[in-house]
């Protein structure tokens, strides 16, 4: 075989298909967490809100699922609230991840 028959059999073997979250956020409390910097405003974090809710419309409330954190992301509550809240100097946006997270990481049943 030559080289351009492995070039070919490379890309055949890769898939194409973007999977969720791979290159933005999948739903709504992702973009609230990926988009909150910290140093928002009121005006800026209910922006950021709105922005979320027109891409991720509010949808029927599903049974929560296994999280998939994936390499770097946090993998509770309260890793979530640690990673996102650094910085955080505005209330709507502290009260906007504090409830994604809450949404991402439900309370578990003991």
């Amino acid at each position: 075989m030559n080289y351009k028959m492995y070039i070919l059999l490379v890309f055949a073997l890769i898939p194409f298909t973007a999977n969720a979250g791979w290159f933005g956020p999948s739903d709504y409390d992702e973009c609230i967490l990926k988009n909150m910097k910290g140093e928002e405003g009121k005006t800026a974090a209910s922006l950021i809100m709105m922005s979320c809710r027109n891409k991720f419309p509010l949808q029927a409330k599903k049974k929560p699922v296994t999280v998939n954190a994936g390499w770097f992301g946090p993998s509770n509550y309260d890793e979530c609230i640690l990673k996102y809240m650094k910085g955080m100097t505005s209330r709507t946006a502290a009260s906007l991840i504090m409830i994604s997270c809450r949404n991402k990481f439900p309370l578990q049943e003991k």
